[in-house]
């Protein structure tokens, strides 16, 4: 929790790339290959920070980045779902009357 050392770049990324993701999640493909990304980088930035002893900051960068991509990645995830699992109607409307067209 000191100011000492340096900021962990992998809790630089993880943070950039939840933000990129998050505003991207109607675009699923993209918004999950940022999220996926961001969760690597944050577990391993973590990772770092852990290890180093005090000579990296950056945690809560990391946790926040953490918590952008986990979530960005799970309501992408759902809109894809929701996306498989909603049937298609296939109606064809004339003038306010519908008509199945299979």
């Amino acid at each position: 929790m000191g100011g000492n050392g340096k900021t962990s770049q992998f809790a630089v990324a993880s943070m950039a790339l939840g933000i990129a993701g998050f505003p991207l999640i109607f675009c699923c493909q993209f918004s999950c290959v940022l999220c996926i990304a961001g969760i690597v980088c944050g577990h391993i930035g973590l990772n770092q920070i852990k290890r180093s002893e005090g000579r990296l900051n950056g945690r809560n960068i990391c946790l926040a980045g953490l918590i952008l991509s986990y979530s960005g990645l799970v309501i992408s995830l759902l809109f894809i779902v929701a996306a498989l699992l909603i049937p298609k109607q296939n109606y064809l409307y004339i003038q306010g009357v519908g008509y199945k067209t299979n």
